[in-house]
């Protein structure tokens, strides 16, 4: 068998783009981006009983009113590490201190820590970002309100019972989260990220500083 044959061409023009697609979901003109580790399971089950349907990226119209939450970056990369290590069924390794080591420089993990300014590269001008974590503003809130600027017809839904907390890390898991956290090092972090980061201060700022504008700007 000749393996070489088997190798890309690198001095070829055209290459395949791989795109990572945790979902894209309509209703009529109302378009959500989900992101991973940002209440994705709890938001996909819930938009879908309320008629949202997946569709491709390919699907996207000019007219679509896109949005998408964020949490901070750095919390993300915590939650997102942890996961990988629960589905390789490898939590005994945060006892092991080579292995904390070993996380320490850890930027992307999986699928769960894709950047969101990868995941959003041709959509960033024309995407209302929702912070989960603001200080003073929950998603309710926002939700809410961004529904009853867009939709009113998805305004009047109400969040279920057990609302977006119903994915909240038990007390074990947050105790990992702590574990893995205390190990990670943030300065090159902070250099392959920072387009990340930009994103979510500045969608912070924004949507404190008014969100009205914030909820409209990019449609206009």
């Amino acid at each position: 068998m000749d393996l070489d044959q088997k190798q890309p061409d690198l001095k070829r023009k055209t290459m395949i783009t791989i795109r990572h697609d945790p979902g894209i979901f309509r209703f009529k003109n109302m378009v959500w981006f989900r992101t991973d580790k940002c209440a994705g399971t709890y938001f996909s089950n819930l938009f879908m009983k309320w008629g949202f349907k997946r569709i491709q990226f390919s699907e996207l119209r000019d007219e679509d009113k896109i949005f998408a939450f964020l949490i901070n970056p750095a919390k993300r990369r915590v939650k997102a590490i942890v996961q990988a290590i629960y589905n390789a069924n490898a939590i005994y390794l945060l006892n092991d201190a080579n292995f904390c080591r070993f996380l320490g420089n850890m930027v992307i993990a999986d699928e769960h820590t894709y950047p969101y300014h990868f995941q959003f590269k041709h959509t960033h001008h024309r995407t209302v970002f929702l912070p989960l974590d603001h200080a003073k503003l929950p998603l309710e809130k926002t939700l809410k309100k961004f529904f009853h600027l867009h939709c009113r017809e998805l305004w009047k839904k109400k969040l279920e019972d057990d609302t977006i907390q119903a994915h909240k890390a038990d007390e074990v898991k947050k105790k990992h989260y702590e574990l893995v956290e205390a190990v990670l090092a943030m300065p090159y972090y902070r250099i392959v990220m920072d387009q990340d980061i930009k994103l979510y201060n500045e969608t912070i700022d924004s949507i404190t500083e008014n969100i009205g504008i914030h909820l409209t700007e990019p449609y206009v």
